[in-house]
C-alpha cells in the first residue's frame, strides 16, 4: 500500500526475494499450526517433527535477517538488505530435508485412524456459512472456496511463479488440515 502511494517500483530481484522469504514464513508458520494441533489432539511425536525442520527454517531467517521469529527484513522499496552468502544453499538443503519427511507426516497424523475420527466431520462449515462468517486461508479453502490473494491479486512475482491453490471441499477440520499440508508442498 506504502509503495502504491509513493509509487515505489520494486527491483525484481528484491520482489523475489520477498516471495522465497513469504513462502519461507508460510511453511514455519504451518509446521507450528502441525505440531501443535497433532498434540491438541493426544498425539506428542509430531511436535518434535515439525521443530525439528522450523528451526531449520528459524536458522535461515535469522542468518538472513537477523530474527528468528519477528520478520523486520521486508521493508517499502524491497528487502532490508541482499540476502546472506549462504541462503541459496541452506534453503536447498532444507529443501531436501523436508522432502524426505513430509512421509512422515502422514505417518504419523493424516493417515492415522484416530486422527482422522477426531477431525472427520467436526467443525463443517458449509462454503455459504464460511463466506458469511467471514472466514478466510485454509478455513475458506476447506469448504471448497477459492479465494488465495496471490492468485487473485498476485504480487511482487506471485503472477509468475507456477502454484496450485489447494482445495478441498469437506469442509469440516480434516479438510481445512489437508488444505494446510497441501500448501505446505505448494510452498515448497
Amino acid at each position: 500500500c506504502v509503495e502504491k502511494g509513493m509509487q515505489i517500483e520494486v527491483p525484481p530481484r528484491a520482489q523475489v526475494i520477498r516471495v522465497l522469504m513469504d513462502e519461507l514464513t508460510r511453511l514455519a508458520s504451518h509446521e507450528l499450526w502441525w505440531g501443535a494441533m497433532a498434540m491438541d489432539l493426544g498425539a506428542f511425536t509430531p511436535f518434535f517433527h515439525a521443530f525439528r525442520e522450523r528451526e531449520s527454517i528459524n536458522d535461515i531467517m535469522e542468518e538472513t535477517c537477523g530474527a528468528r521469529l519477528t520478520m523486520n527484513y521486508m521493508v517499502p522499496g524491497g528487502v532490508l538488505e541482499d540476502i546472506h552468502p549462504n541462503f541459496q544453499h541452506r534453503v536447498k538443503e532444507f529443501l531436501k530435508l523436508y522432502k524426505q519427511k513430509i512421509s512422515e507426516y502422514d505417518e504419523l497424523v493424516t493417515g492415522n485412524i484416530i486422527f482422522q475420527s477426531r477431525m472427520k466431520n467436526v467443525g463443517y462449515i458449509s462454503p455459504e456459512d464460511a463466506i458469511s462468517y467471514g472466514c478466510s486461508g485454509p478455513t475458506l479453502r476447506g469448504s471448497g472456496v477459492s479465494c488465495d490473494v496471490r492468485k487473485y491479486y498476485p504480487y511482487d512475482v506471485y503472477g509468475q511463479v507456477g502454484f496450485d491453490e489447494v482445495l478441498q471441499t469437506g469442509g469440516d477440520s480434516f479438510a481445512s488440515y489437508l488444505v494446510r499440508i497441501g500448501e505446505m508442498n505448494q510452498s515448497v
